[in-house]
């Protein structure tokens, strides 16, 4: 098998020697690689807004809501605990109808269409919009539907608007009640920011 090395026998492309007569062989530094790219953030905030707009009833919850209770950690969906009802999931239409939602949770990217919001009721809705992802939960492990949640809510401005979102006692519960990895990491941050704001030195 050819060898990597060069042959000892200097010819004219080869490094000259050191003082100690050995070859010194050139640098091989390894070319910087391009940075990794980076997907943006979905406009998280707007979908919320709109949702107020949109007089839907709703309270924040999940990675967004931890997020503006002092969580550091990012997330890349809404997620909303929202009154079920044919009336309220109508305003949801109506607010989400010019983002192409669709049901992400579904084969075929099946359109989230009026009819629905008229139908039987719905348990939960997972959608993709042109904005990112919203996750309409009927129930959060650990407290309870939307009347629940509301009594567990205050509200936090936003880009302008006023958003009823899950205290931070709220998060902890929902948050303890799932037990993933992630949720638990949450809890740890939220946990200290309650200590800071119980103890402020």
């Amino acid at each position: 098998m050819e060898s990597i090395f060069r042959s000892s026998t200097k010819t004219s492309d080869s490094p000259p020697p050191n003082e100690s007569g050995k070859t010194t062989l050139p640098s091989t530094k390894p070319k910087p690689s391009k940075p990794p790219s980076i997907e943006p953030v979905p406009n998280l905030e707007s979908i919320a807004c709109r949702l107020v707009e949109s007089k839907v009833d709703f309270v924040l919850c999940g990675g967004l809501a931890a997020f503006l209770q002092g969580s550091s950690i990012l997330t890349r969906d809404v997620d909303i605990v929202c009154d079920m009802g044919r009336e309220n999931i109508t305003r949801l239409f109506e607010a989400l109808k010019d983002l192409h939602p669709y049901h992400r949770m579904t084969p075929g990217r099946i359109p989230f269409v009026l009819e629905q919001a008229t139908g039987q009721p719905l348990q939960n809705i997972y959608l993709s919009t042109d904005w990112g992802q919203l996750d309409c939960l009927g129930h959060v492990k650990g407290i309870g539907g939307y009347s629940e949640c509301h009594k567990l809510s205050e509200p936090i401005e936003m880009a302008g608007f006023t958003i009823m979102t899950l205290t931070l006692e709220g998060i902890l519960i929902a948050k303890r009640s799932m037990g993933r990895p992630r949720d638990l990491q949450t809890v740890f941050e939220l946990e200290a920011v309650r200590e800071r704001k119980n103890n402020p030195r």
